[in-house]
């Protein structure tokens, strides 16, 4: 098995799989294209997914790659993981994930909710930028 490691709160090192996930928009096509890597702790590539999905925010856009980072990584049935992005808006809303507001992710919101529900444990994190990178 493929694993990574992070320190926690502890400083400890907690060994875990790692998905990095992504999403670009190109506002003349309204489409907005994503990806999904999978690698090991040598960070060489295990496994990756893309796609093309029709957009109406990048915010959106980035929520669905985290989505789909999540899935893949359960397909490929590694259960200890940490879906890494580096959008602060897209990683505050899932730390904020209120399922009973109108909001227009919470289709989303309610996916990526319930595959973290699965059994096994999975977590979202931010990658630290230089600047921080905003939707």
């Amino acid at each position: 098995m493929y694993l990574q490691f992070y320190i926690n709160d502890n400083g400890d090192k907690v060994y875990t799989t790692k998905v990095n996930c992504d999403a670009s928009i190109n506002s003349n096509y309204q489409r907005a294209g994503f990806g999904c890597v999978l690698r090991d702790d040598l960070e060489n590539w295990i496994k990756g997914c893309n796609g093309l999905i029709p957009i109406p925010s990048v915010l959106r856009a980035e929520l669905f790659a985290i989505w789909r980072g999540l899935l893949l990584v359960w397909e490929c049935g590694f259960k200890d993981v940490i879906c890494e992005t580096d959008c602060l808006d897209a990683f505050l809303a899932t730390r904020m994930m209120d399922l009973s507001r109108g909001d227009a992710n919470r289709d989303l919101f309610s996916k990526i909710f319930e595959v973290i529900q699965w059994k096994w444990n999975a977590g979202i994190i931010l990658k630290r930028l230089t600047e921080w990178r905003t939707c």
